[in-house]
């Protein structure tokens, strides 16, 4: 679980810059997911789930990158916003999946069991190779390492430096979401402290497996 959110830490490192909201975005979107299973249906309350994650990442992109305000204030207020949002959306108590939903084939798809092994390290191992054959095949992963290595040489080489920090928060929170989405379909019963420090965790497995916290290095 923690692999996800460490993931999408490390695209945010490696543009120079850091988020501190992912556990908020990891609680918010489990809330989600779970409270809008039963108006909604599993599969509904799965991609409505997702967008919300993807919109609070573009969220902390757009305050950091338009308002050219450091990635530390600004996601550190919107860690303490997003957890806030939790508290008045389910009031303190937050209910568990039916029986219904945790038979559903979307929730054992990404809850149950492969082979005897938890689903997740599947996704977690496909996810990363995923990853790794972005930053370091694609475009997109050289925009990254340019950026964070010096976003002026960056940009005067014709990198869009604010389109590619946007795509890495947004990829950090929806990674962050997806992890959020995996645990309550392995677990169904949650919290309103769903994710508290788990930014702290994915930070330091970030920097453990290789990032910089200057930027422009990781894998």
């Amino acid at each position: 679980i923690l692999g996800f959110l460490a993931m999408g830490e490390a695209l945010v490192l490696i543009s120079k810059e850091i988020d501190l909201s992912l556990g908020s975005i990891y609680g918010l979107v489990g809330v989600a997911f779970i409270t809008l299973a039963e108006p909604m249906g599993i599969v509904g309350a799965f991609f409505a789930a997702m967008l919300l994650a993807l919109l609070l990442g573009g969220i902390n992109a757009f305050i950091i990158v338009k308002g050219n305000i450091p990635s530390m204030i600004v996601t550190l207020s919107t860690l303490f916003a997003y957890r806030g949002i939790i508290y008045v959306w389910t009031g303190g108590t937050i209910k568990s999946f039916s029986e219904a939903a945790r038979a559903h084939w979307l929730t054992r798809l990404f809850g149950g069991e492969i082979l005897g092994i938890e689903g997740a390290l599947f996704w977690v191992l496909l996810l990363l190779f995923l990853l790794n054959m972005a930053l370091f095949r694609m475009r997109f992963g050289n925009h990254l390492l340019a950026v964070g290595g010096d976003s002026v040489s960056a940009l005067s080489h014709g990198v869009n430096v604010a389109r590619t920090k946007t795509k890495a928060y947004v990829l950090a929170a929806g990674l962050a979401g997806l992890s959020g989405i995996i645990t309550l379909c392995d677990k169904p019963q949650t919290h309103v402290t769903l994710g508290t420090l788990m930014e702290l965790d994915a930070i330091a497995s970030a920097v453990i497996d290789g990032c910089i916290l200057t930027g422009g290095r990781g894998s």
